[in-house]
């Protein structure tokens, strides 16, 4: 035990391994691309569902987009792409 300076112990540790190292592990590759993919491919969609106005093809599009903010746990992405398919949905009716 080591004294600090206001009189508490304080517990040091010691360690074999290099005392101020770092260690890096690379992500995935395919983690990386998977919320992009599902986020353009899904806005893609919703584009071309507008102008066909074709309804089933408007809500898969924001289906992939809600996948794509439950991935990046994005709670704004998530609503907002709510409020604009529903907005886009009630136009087409």
């Amino acid at each position: 035990m080591v004294r600090s300076g206001l009189g508490c112990p304080v517990a040091v540790a010691s360690s074999s391994f290099l005392p101020h190292s770092t260690i890096w592990i690379a992500p995935d590759p395919g983690d990386l691309w998977f919320f992009p993919v599902l986020f353009v491919t899904g806005a893609l969609l919703q584009v071309a569902a507008i102008r066909q106005k074709k309804k089933a093809a408007l809500i898969a599009g924001a289906a992939l987009v809600l996948g794509a903010a439950l991935v990046d746990r994005d709670p704004v992405l998530g609503i907002g792409q709510i409020f604009v398919a529903a907005l886009f949905f009630a136009e087409m009716t």
